[in-house]
Parts: C-alpha cells; sequence; structure tokens
C-alpha cells in the first residue's frame, strides 16, 4: 500500500494543478459551461458555472470568521452552540445540573 501511494503522489500532484488551471479559467470567462452537456459546479464559483458548492458548515454559519467572499451563512449556530454549552457548564459548575 505504501508503494502505491508513492507511485500516485505525483499524479495527484498534477491532477491538483489541472483543476485548478481549470477552475481559474472559468473564474475569468475563458471556459463557459454553457459549451458542455454536463453541468459544472465549483468551490467560490463564478457566473460561468452552472452551481456553486455551499458547504453545510458555512451554510449553517459554524465556521469562524473570517470567511472567504463566496462563503454565505444563513444562520449563526456556532453562537447558538456557544451559549448553550456555556449555560450547561455554568448550571454543572452551580449544581443546578443533573
Amino acid at each position: 500500500m505504501k508503494k502505491f501511494k508513492i507511485l500516485l503522489y505525483p499524479i495527484s500532484l498534477i491532477y491538483g494543478l489541472l483543476v485548478s488551471i481549470r477552475n481559474i479559467l472559468f473564474d475569468i470567462g475563458i471556459l463557459d459551461s454553457k459549451v458542455y452537456k454536463i453541468p459544472t459546479i465549483g468551490i467560490g464559483a463564478g457566473k460561468k458555472c452552472d452551481g456553486q458548492i455551499l458547504v453545510t458548515e458555512d451554510l449553517l454559519g459554524l465556521t469562524p470568521s473570517p470567511h472567504p467572499s463566496f462563503v454565505k451563512n444563513y444562520s449563526n449556530l456556532r453562537s447558538t452552540i456557544k451559549k448553550s454549552i456555556n449555560s450547561y457548564k455554568n448550571e454543572v459548575k452551580k449544581n443546578k445540573f443533573p
């Protein structure tokens, strides 16, 4: 298995480079998803892509700031969870719970 990983490492580097170049070409408008018969989906996608992946943790507001420009929070569960945990902790310390 170790030899297999060593063999695949250079291929993964080349693949990562090609994906990065492709994403840049979509972002600056050289490539357009309308040319292809399959939808193109990106992370931080530009307007030339058919859709964008939004990570669930970002959508729910679980990730700390600062956020990349393409991230949009639809909730702020991070602060809600922190408040809940602090309330629990304080009640346990004051012997109010359990």
